[in-house]
């Protein structure tokens, strides 16, 4: 195998492990490539990772010709004798190694494609509705999936393939899976996934006969025309979430927008305006997003100025702002990412406790300060709506420049505390800033954890913790020039660094 394009690698995480095989395109400077995850059927499953090569249509993404004019990385896991891709440890494990790559190769984070045949195909399906924010497309072939569970995808592109006569995995109606699952074929699950909002979704089913007649071959390797489709795999390979919008309708008059990134912002409607709580920084028209929702006047309330929650700000006439995140501004204007932000602190109305943004209809957005993870950080309740937006005020993220000390974000989780005690500020929904990756690190896999009054308690106990040097404490890999470090407790984690836990509350 000394000439094989392919390194044979193992991947491991918590006691789980699989060999992979493992292919990079050539160097292309500061340029990020695509990757793509192929999932092997049943009859590969062994100990040999170099066995995949036998089953070489999905190969086509590693020839010459098809690197001149789609660069990509290819991720090809084998999996044990007896197992299934549609096992949890597995899938927790290729979720991780493909985000440690995202962190070590120069891939293109809004372009990471999912594509398998037959338990391969299930993999694929599966693991779009585990992990819809993390694949641009899936190209699902002679596979199939839940059909309840596959509103998750609702936002990822789909093509997938079956033949009509397949005699191993039925195209439609149900059976059960490898492991024990009940399971229906490809054209129950495109039916579902277009059922649930999908309006990105191709299926080729080739007719009764076409596999034989075409190509000599059974039923069930439609994989073999599939991989072979141009028009498919150029359409997989145009797809990309960098300019994409996830809405979601959470209830009357409210909507949560999640960009590529899994920066999340809001639109609250009320009778005579609606407030936008939040920019992210999608590449996307933000705007024409919103105005597919609502065409009252447009006002905007940033929660911090950090640049993955204000990116379109200079968008809008009105923006509501703390004036204590001047230095977080200014800090998000010389970074990199935004060069060409125009926002001025100026441009802003200051807000601060118990100030409102009356939206009309009795939608009354109240502020409160919570300053924390930045000197002027505030989270908005709506009470009409029942719901806090909290920005990233309980990340737990006090390592970043100009984050307060732990014992200033004590006190305040404190007083917010005993505001969420008082009538009418009870049994709020809360809703963060990343939210689907709240309490976790997307990067290393770790467990969604909601945020809640529960986690205001634990991340005070947290701190108490680490104030008094009894937490379990971790290194943790991003400290904007100073080593930082991590500790959890119950629903809450923090980052912070040497400084931000010795620094006196008043100090500046």
């Amino acid at each position: 195998m000394s000439q094989s394009p392919f390194t044979a690698r193992l991947m491991h995480r918590n006691g789980s492990c699989l060999d992979y095989l493992w292919f990079e395109p050539e160097a292309a400077g500061d340029a990020r490539r695509p990757l793509v995850l192929f999932l092997h059927g049943a009859g590969e499953r062994g100990s040999d990772v170099w066995q995949l090569l036998k089953n070489d249509e999905w190969l086509i993404f590693t020839t010459p010709e098809w690197q001149r004019r789609q660069p990509c990385y290819v991720l090809a896991p084998l999996c044990p004798e007896g197992e299934s891709w549609n096992v949890d440890r597995f899938q927790r494990l290729l979720v991780a190694e493909i985000r440690r790559l995202l962190e070590t190769e120069p891939i293109d984070p809004a372009r990471v494609y999912v594509t398998g045949l037959s338990m391969g195909g299930m993999g694929a399906w599966s693991l779009i509705c585990r992990y819809p924010q993390l694949f641009a497309a899936a190209l699902p072939i002679c596979g199939g999936g839940e059909p309840q569970l596959v509103r998750a995808a609702r936002h990822v592109p789909v093509w997938a393939f079956h033949a009509e006569d397949d005699p191993v995995v039925p195209v439609t109606g149900s059976f059960f899976g490898l492991t024990g699952e009940r399971v229906a074929g490809t054209r129950t699950m495109v039916t579902a996934l277009r059922g649930a909002g999908n309006r990105e979704v191709r299926y080729t089913e080739y007719p009764a006969g076409y596999m034989e007649a075409e190509y000599g071959i059974g039923a069930h390797a439609s994989w073999v025309p599939a991989y072979a489709d141009a028009e498919a795999l150029d359409w997989f390979f145009a797809q990309s979430r960098a300019a994409r919008y996830e809405v979601d309708w959470l209830r009357p008059g409210l909507w949560q927008i999640d960009d590529a990134g899994g920066d999340t912002c809001y639109v609250v409607v009320g009778a005579d305006k609606a407030l936008v709580i939040d920019t992210g920084m999608g590449d996307g028209d933000l705007i024409a997003c919103v105005r597919g929702l609502t065409q009252l006047p447009l006002e905007l309330a940033l929660t911090h100025a950090h640049l993955d929650h204000l990116r379109h700000a200079d968008r809008f006439d009105t923006v509501y702002m703390s004036h204590a995140e001047a230095p977080v501004l200014e800090w998000s204007r010389e970074e990199d990412m935004l060069p060409d932000l125009r926002l001025q602190l100026a441009d802003c109305r200051d807000i601060g406790d118990g100030d409102t943004i009356d939206l009309g209809g009795g939608v009354v957005i109240e502020v409160v300060e919570l300053a924390g993870h930045t000197p002027g950080s505030v989270v908005f309740i709506d009470r009409a709506h029942g719901v806090l937006f909290t920005g990233d005020a309980l990340g737990g993220w006090l390592q970043v420049p100009d984050a307060r000390p732990l014992s200033e974000f004590r006190a305040n989780l404190e007083r917010f505390a005993r505001l969420l005690e008082q009538p009418g500020y009870q049994d709020l929904v809360f809703l963060g800033g990343h939210r689907y990756q709240e309490g976790a690190s997307l990067l290393h896999g770790e467990d969604y954890v909601a945020n809640s009054p529960e986690k205001v308690q634990d991340l005070i106990e947290l701190i108490d913790l680490i104030l008094t040097d009894r937490a379990d404490v971790e290194p943790y890999p991003i400290g904007f020039g100073e080593q930082a470090y991590t500790a959890a407790r119950g629903t809450a984690n923090l980052v912070f660094n040497a400084t931000t836990k010795r620094q006196a509350t008043g100090d500046r």
